[in-house]
């Protein structure tokens, strides 16, 4: 996939200065603006997805798909199917 996103100049490979093993990655002008465009419709079809599952679910998957996330007991459901509480 990124030496197709590099050949359409979305993307520009360097190797990294602080470990000769990695390779950086940046997008450039032309791959910020195409991921501005893309965001949107990409979120309205992620919510469109979800719109299907319980709202307490809903909060469960956003708050693990964070990129953030760790094991933590700062989200805490009531899960009415498996009669427990739950710590995300």
């Amino acid at each position: 996939m990124m030496p197709r996103l590099e050949e359409r100049g979305l993307v520009k490979r360097e190797s990294s200065l602080v470990d000769k093993r990695a390779v950086d990655v940046e997008l450039t002008p032309s791959g910020r603006r195409t991921f501005q465009e893309m965001l949107p419709p990409a979120l309205a079809s992620s919510e469109a997805g979800l719109a299907v599952l319980p709202p307490e679910y809903r909060l469960i998957f956003r708050h693990s798909a964070r990129p953030d996330n760790a094991v933590s007991t700062d989200l805490v459901v009531d899960d009415e199917i498996l009669g427990r509480r739950r710590y995300y």
